[in-house]
């Protein structure tokens, strides 16, 4: 089994490389979503104020995870559509409950002198595909990304980081950047994904033939 099964240059390549093959998908995804988003979010009106944003930050979530689907749709060699925008709504609440549980943790963890925030970053940090992928619960997406980044947490650090410098520079170019950068890093971390999980059936198979060699 392959302790790396990627590069973090290589998956970005990789990421770019499919983003311009579905450049016109990508870019107006992220318009729409944008657009939504700013749309909702500019109604002031009191009450009506508290229950729109709440439902407008339901729909935004509901699209971005789309956008995350459409990037594992993508790298599974399937051309995604834009009902991509509302048909992952039972995977909704997972994703809110995992978002949260993550949250929680990462930020203890920066508390606890960052160090042990970086490692629940690295270490949890693929949950959503797991989600989306595998229709796990908030938990076990969790448990999952986990097993799957072990002894690899490093190369998943420095490739969260790299995605994260490649955004910080779309912000910087005037915040068009994003529209590039966001799909580019977004499946970069899809490839790494497709490639990870496979571990998973692999230490279960090691763990068996272990278990065999024992009796």
């Amino acid at each position: 089994m392959d302790l790396q099964p990627f590069t973090v240059g290589g998956a970005i390549k990789e990421g770019w490389r499919l983003t311009k093959e579905n450049l016109g998908f990508l870019l107006a995804y992220e318009i729409i979503l944008f657009l939504v988003c700013v749309l909702l979010g500019a109604i002031h009106d009191g009450f009506i104020l508290a229950i729109v944003h709440f439902i407008g930050w339901l729909v935004c979530l509901l699209i971005k995870l789309g956008l995350y689907n459409s990037s594992l749709l993508i790298t599974a060699g399937i051309k995604p559509g834009f009902d991509q925008m509302y048909k992952n709504y039972p995977l909704l609440l997972s994703w809110i409950i995992a978002s949260i549980l993550f949250g929680i943790m990462f930020v203890i963890g920066l508390v606890l002198l960052i160090v042990p925030g970086l490692y629940v970053w690295a270490k949890y940090g693929f949950f959503p595909f797991f989600i989306l992928d595998k229709k796990a619960g908030p938990i076990e997406a969790l448990k999952l990304s986990g097993k799957a980044t072990e002894g690899i947490r490093w190369h998943i650090f420095l490739l969260f980081l790299a995605c994260l410098g490649l955004n910080l520079l779309g912000i910087i170019l005037l915040g068009v950047g994003l529209l590039f950068t966001i799909p580019t890093t977004l499946l970069a971390l899809a490839i790494v994904y497709r490639r990870i999980s496979s571990r998973i059936q692999s230490f279960n198979e090691t763990w068996r033939s272990a278990n065999l060699d024992n009796r």
